[in-house]
């Protein structure tokens, strides 16, 4: 058949040819490459074991089916040697991590063995690195570990003297470490009241402190100077200002600013009785916080 017969076959034809050349194509490399590497393997069967294993993972690493051998520059101490040493002596940066970071935890390296323990350092990165270890002394991470411990420092607790039966704090004006000084007060529940304390603008009765979750037992312990009170300008002050104080609501705020952009300033808490966003209980919570100057 001459190539000019190929132009007369049906476009069916002529793809099933092309197909069935394309796949003798591939079975003839294959063939080929089955040929050579069965050649190699031939020409390696009378070389020593070691020799041909050594062999066996240069091809493997050629092909890419495993790392390129770590090359190791000079023996080392595990227990010794610092990250960036390991890394200058060609260990991979992930093993030398870990055997800082082994070592940093408390371990000490007494034989080449104990590499094993390094979740990263299988067998076969063990038998590179076995040659090179050289352990001289455990002595010295002892030694550092013991330095270590004595330079902790050691952590004091101060023990607060508590206020005898009958003794009264001014609420308003206390700071933390006399807080403390009250029985049943430690240092969380003392910044908790002077965080609330500095959102209201200070307290104007002890019943507020049942507002953050403290006991009534603790009333008798303070006494109220309701003038250090920091009140709140209604008409000048800014709207997240007015938000952020704990007996105003986002809707509330809304509602005063409404009402000032429609009618002008606010001149007494009873224009705020009008508004339906205040009940009774929020003005009376409110009123000692307002000032309307």
């Amino acid at each position: 058949m001459q190539w000019k017969d190929f132009l007369y076959f049906s476009k069916r034809e002529r793809k099933g040819i092309l197909i069935l050349l394309f796949l003798i194509a591939i079975i003839s490399v294959g063939i080929e490459i089955a040929n050579k590497l069965t050649k190699q393997n031939q020409n390696t069967a009378d070389l020593p074991e070691e020799t041909q294993h050594k062999f066996q993972e240069y091809l493997s690493w050629q092909k890419g089916l495993k790392p390129k051998p770590t090359q190791i520059k000079s023996t080392f101490d595990p227990n010794i040697c610092s990250l960036n040493q390991l890394i200058e002596l060609g260990i991979p940066l992930k093993v030398a991590k870990n055997i800082v970071s082994y070592r940093k935890a408390g371990g000490v390296y007494h034989k080449k063995e104990d590499l094993l323990k390094l979740y990263n350092i299988d067998q076969t990165t063990y038998a590179i690195l076995a040659d090179y270890v050289e352990i001289k002394s455990t002595k010295a991470s002892s030694k550092v570990k013991t330095q270590a411990k004595k330079q902790k420092p050691t952590q004091k607790f101060i023990i607060t003297q508590k206020l005898s039966l009958g003794t009264q704090l001014a609420l308003n004006d206390c700071d933390t470490v006399e807080l403390k000084k009250v029985p049943g007060i430690g240092s969380y529940t003392a910044q908790k009241i002077c965080r609330y304390r500095q959102r209201l603008g200070g307290f104007y009765t002890t019943t507020q402190l049942h507002e953050i979750g403290l006991s009534q037992e603790l009333d008798s312990w303070f006494t109220i100077d309701s003038t250090r009170i920091q009140k709140l300008k209604l008409n000048e002050s800014s709207f997240q200002t007015l938000v952020r104080h704990p007996y105003l609501s986002y809707e509330q705020v809304k509602a005063v600013f409404n009402f000032k952009r429609k009618h002008g300033k606010i001149k007494s808490i009873k224009q705020l009785q009008l508004l339906e966003e205040f009940d009774a209980h929020t003005i009376n919570q409110l009123t000692p916080y307002l000032s309307f100057n």
